[in-house]
């Protein structure tokens, strides 16, 4: 229940984010959204309750209809305050020469969301990375 918890107490109907969580192939992945509300998503049928993740509803940037995000117990998540610009591959890559990246870390990695902190440590209402 930590992560609803936290969001339900850190954001506000109708307000403007930036989700950054861990994607299923372990990379960055940036929604900028409109947040609507939440609901606890357990991991299976009566877990115990810190196996509990949170299912976002939400509205993103340029869409009509509203959905839900739903994201696990054990992934990492930061949310930023309003649409925030965030150059993901700044983040994941390092430039060799002109035509060559290379991954900072391996997939999978919570390093990602360390450096994601460093490199914009401004407007974050909260980050919660097991």
């Amino acid at each position: 229940m930590k992560k609803y918890n936290l969001v339900r107490e850190h954001l506000s109907e109708r307000q403007k984010i930036t989700l950054v969580y861990q994607g299923e192939f372990g990379g960055l992945s940036i929604i900028q959204t409109t947040y609507l509300g939440c609901k606890p998503a357990p991991h299976y049928l009566n877990c115990c309750d810190s196996m509990v993740g949170v299912s976002i509803c939400h509205k993103p940037r340029g869409k009509r209809k509203s959905g839900y995000k739903t994201i696990s117990y054990n992934v990492p998540l930061i949310i930023y305050d309003g649409w925030q610009h965030i150059d993901a591959n700044k983040i994941v890559f390092d430039r060799i020469d002109e035509n060559t990246l290379k991954s900072k870390h391996t997939m999978h990695n919570n390093r990602y969301f360390s450096d994601l902190l460093r490199a914009m440590p401004d407007c974050v209402i909260f980050a919660d990375m097991p």
